[in-house]
């Protein structure tokens, strides 16, 4: 019942305030991905898919990205209620057990990750079950290979969580169960043999050619580079010294908003927890030590997402540390105290992943091919852009005619599949030797001079251009024109026209976020560009009402905010754009 009741609020809590739509970053294709039953990036993950796509083709009267949002909720939910079944079969009492388990639902990343979605909050609920089936105790026969099917989809789902089998394998000796695993070794193995049939799963999705297909795992060696996420290996080790520490020192950091003030239970808790229960103390804070090490070494900017079995560790840790306390003091006061100091965690996470009202990222992606021409060509890079337009274009049907080509998925495969969708395009073959992104300069010489041709998101029209020609803003794009074209006062009016409905409509606005702040700097790169443009054509009294309004909106702050956080992930700072300072100086002239 206690299970039941944590599982129903938290469900609550993640539903309202769950993202309506598309989210930036990985959740776009995600969705899409769940509702074309297709293949989003390695490894592939076959069992979310499955699993999603099967609630989105079940609910079919709503919009499958908000369905998908709901279902990271679902299972975040189940993850809570699971984590307190897991507690009390450690041995906690129903306070330790409820508070540790509130405290981790409204977690800044459990929460984060309840509102759109991802794949985070299935990997800590196959996580916690794996850790209550190393908790079990006598078992019949039959029930060993649904261990090994449980442990077998957790790997599946995730590869990466192999590292953690030592942890595993401590909590099941702190139980005194290894006997008994030894024992049924080889049913549990059966298990695991039967939860690889789902990555068949990839290489069938692909065949059929969706939307999303990412890595095209229909050959072996494709099919092996997707589900080992050979593609990603480059960001293990990739940071340097000081960067891998700063991200341990920014984990500790962000502890108060992660576990609330159970992370003083769960720091004190090699202190407070009694030597009889060691053993399982340490089977989780190994847990926490294997994820906290991973997510140092993995330099990436979701850093965040990596530590997430860590704080499912020190949850479990917080939780012994508070039934120790209450045990030897018998005082209700415990559970009040804690109780009354999670409420400011709680309130302030509520603020900063209340999405109900989020539809920035689906916006951008509309707003961006509303004004194109006709069989336009788009050359996109970055997951905001790129994951945002296959959901549009691939679900929802927009702009079917726009042909759009992702940079950053330039490698044979991604060419072979544009070749097999569109046959009848003049496609530069065969592939160059030694290939590199330099290769869109020639897809753009190959197909560029049939359709009018485009740039969005963090691209340099330098990779495009030569000499022969010229870049022109076009909303929120950027067009490539021959260089004898001349600037055209038709045309930047037309674009003024678009800027103007996009000011009507409110520029979206955000908190300084890796993920949302770009797009809405990109709106305002749009009305400088479009300004710069009309003052270039003749037209500047409009030139200038929209460099005041650049101005006004005061994007250097935003932008120099934005650009520390990613040198503090990253340890890289990008050329800063400081459409503010320029808007200022051309008003000067």
């Amino acid at each position: 019942m206690l299970a039941t009741a944590v599982f129903a609020v938290a469900a609550l809590l993640y539903a309202t305030t769950a993202c309506p739509t598309i989210a930036p970053g990985d959740s776009a294709e995600l969705a899409a991905a769940a509702a074309v039953f297709g293949v989003p990036h390695p490894p592939g993950y076959p069992v979310w898919t499955l699993l999603v796509g099967s609630l989105v083709h079940a609910c079919p009267f709503a919009e499958p990205a908000y369905v998908a949002n709901l279902a990271s909720g679902l299972f975040a939910a189940a993850a809570t209620g699971m984590f307190v079944l897991l507690a009390r079969r450690l041995g906690c009492n129903r306070t330790a057990a409820a508070l540790a388990a509130t405290a981790l639902a409204t977690g800044s990343t459990v929460w984060s990750q309840s509102t759109v979605a991802e794949v985070y909050t299935l990997d800590a609920l196959l996580l916690v079950t794996v850790l209550w089936l190393a908790c079990g105790r006598e078992r019949a026969a039959w029930a060993w290979p649904l261990v090994g099917l449980a442990i077998g989809l957790w790997v599946v789902h995730r590869p990466v969580n192999v590292l953690f089998s030592p942890a595993i394998a401590v909590m099941v000796w702190s139980n005194g169960q290894l006997a008994a695993w030894r024992a049924h070794a080889g049913r549990m193995l059966a298990g695991v043999a039967s939860s690889g049939l789902v990555l068949l799963y990839l290489p069938l999705a692909s065949m059929r050619d969706p939307c999303i297909d990412v890595g095209d795992p229909e050959t072996w060696t494709r099919f092996l580079s997707v589900v080992t996420g050979e593609p990603y290996s480059r960001h293990l080790g990739s940071g340097s010294t000081q960067l891998m520490l700063d991200r341990g020192i920014r984990f500790f950091a962000r502890l108060p908003s992660e576990l609330g003030i159970a992370t003083l239970p769960a720091l004190l808790s090699l202190v407070v927890v009694p030597a009889a229960r060691r053993r399982l103390l340490v089977a989780t804070l190994l847990l926490s030590v294997t994820s906290f090490l991973f997510g140092c070494l993995f330099n990436v900017h979701d850093e965040e997402v990596f530590f997430l079995p860590a704080i499912v560790g020190l949850a479990l840790a917080a939780a012994l540390a508070t039934e120790a306390v209450v045990r030897r003091t018998g005082a209700a006061w415990v559970a009040v105290a804690l109780t009354l100091g999670l409420l400011p965690g709680v309130l302030s996470n509520h603020s900063d992943n209340d999405l109900s009202a989020d539809d920035i990222t689906h916006r951008y992606a509309s707003d961006l091919l509303r004004p194109l021409e006709p069989n336009a060509l788009l050359f996109v890079a970055g997951d905001n852009t790129s994951h945002a337009l296959a959901y549009v274009q691939g679900i929802e049907e927009q702009r079917p005619d726009v042909l759009v080509i992702r940079l950053g998925y330039l490698s044979p495969w991604y060419l072979h599949q544009l070749w097999r969708q569109h046959p009848e395009l003049p496609w530069p073959r065969p592939l160059p030797a030694g290939f590199t992104y330099n290769y869109s300069r020639t897809l753009y010489q190959s197909l560029g001079q049939s359709r009018p041709t485009y740039l969005a998101g963090a691209i340099s029209p330098r990779i495009l251009n030569d000499a022969g020609h010229r870049s022109v803003p076009a909303s929120l794009a950027t067009q490539i024109l021959p260089a004898e074209r001349h600037l055209d006062g038709r045309r930047a009016l037309a674009h003024i026209a678009v800027v103007d409905k996009f000011l009507a409509a409110g520029l979206p606005t955000t908190r300084i976020d890796i993920g949302r702040t770009p797009i809405a700097l990109a709106y305002v790169r749009s009305v400088f560009q479009t300004a710069d443009y009309a003052w270039a054509t003749g037209h500047k009294q409009q030139a200038m009402r929209l460099f005041r309004i650049v101005i006004g909106l005061q994007p250097d702050a935003q932008e120099r905010q934005l650009y520390d956080q990613v040198k503090e992930r990253s340890g890289k700072r990008p050329p800063a754009n400081e459409f503010g300072r320029k808007a200022r100086r051309a008003l000067a002239r």
